[in-house]
């Protein structure tokens, strides 16, 4: 659910118009879907592995998006306005907090995974 928040909120940070001359564009700024993680305590072995290969994507096409809000923030220098630094900082923490909620999750299914596999 946290993480449905966080990308909403990500989505509309990067949907905002311009506010400016020097215009901001993180419209190439692309961030991957939330992963499925599946509940450890019944998971299988194969849905485990399966879901550690989507949250390890997941995060590196994260990491590829917040590298290009970066890029475009360093490209308005200092023309940047309160404004563009707000939308690219929204972006930003949505992003970053939703890939922790995805990698917490993970973390949480693989203790329970184990857990009922000893």
């Amino acid at each position: 659910m946290k993480a449905t928040i966080c990308a909403a909120v990500l989505a509309a940070a990067m949907m905002a118009g311009p506010a400016s001359a020097a215009e901001l564009d993180i419209s190439s700024c692309t961030f991957p879907a939330t992963p499925a993680v599946p509940d450890g305590a019944q998971a299988s072995e194969a849905d485990m592995i399966a879901a550690g290969s989507a949250v390890r994507a997941y995060i590196a096409g994260t990491e590829q998006g917040l590298e290009c809000l970066t890029a475009a923030q360093d490209g308005l220098g200092a023309e940047i306005t309160p404004e563009q630094q707000q939308r690219i900082t929204t972006a930003h923490d949505g992003a970053v907090d939703a890939m922790s909620l995805v990698a917490e999750g993970y973390n949480a299914a693989v203790r329970a995974y184990r857990a009922a596999n000893p």
